[in-house]
């Protein structure tokens, strides 16, 4: 029996990459890679994409959100089949739903929403948490079911006033 890669429910923080990802998600052979409810945000690639897969991999990626991404796209497969189901993935600077991927937007649950989250401070305890009116809640998800790591922690958030600087200075 072999033993094929599987992410669940897990946060992977900002991180920055100059190669092809950060994270890089391969078994040996052909098989399956699972990434289920789980949040990237901030990640950077800048040649590349912040979740890519080999055409020899059958990945699934469930009740994922890919968000916020400064460098690269959300999720790049050159594959044939849909592989999204309920994700949302939104703000990436590189593109949301792009090459073989471009139809999944609206299908199968997927949508392209800011998710809310609760604090837009990287290092706040909340910052992967969920508003209440977050299109990423159970109860606002097309599959009832949650997008991403965490669920609803805090009501609806009030824009905080900042300065240009300040913002330019969270995403260094």
């Amino acid at each position: 029996m072999r033993i094929l890669p599987m992410l669940f429910a897990l946060v992977l923080l900002p991180n920055p990459a100059t190669a092809q990802s950060y994270y890089h998600l391969q078994p040996d052979g052909s098989g399956s890679t699972d990434i289920i409810w789980c949040t990237f945000s901030g990640n950077a690639c800048e040649n590349g994409a912040v979740i890519p897969f080999e055409s020899s991999v059958t990945p699934r990626v469930h009740n994922t959100l890919v968000a916020h991404s400064p460098a690269g796209t959300a999720v790049h497969w050159d594959g044939p089949a849909t592989i999204l189901v309920n994700c949302d993935l939104f703000g990436n600077a590189g593109g949301d739903y792009t090459g073989t991927l471009a139809g999944a937007l609206g299908v199968d649950d997927n949508i392209q929403a800011d998710p809310q989250f609760c604090s837009p401070i990287p290092d706040d305890h909340e910052s992967w948490t969920l508003q209440e009116d977050s299109p990423c809640t159970a109860l606002n998800s097309g599959a009832g079911m949650r997008i991403g790591a965490y669920g609803r922690a805090c009501g609806t958030v009030a824009p905080r006033a900042t300065s240009w600087g300040a913002l330019k200075n969270r995403h260094r």
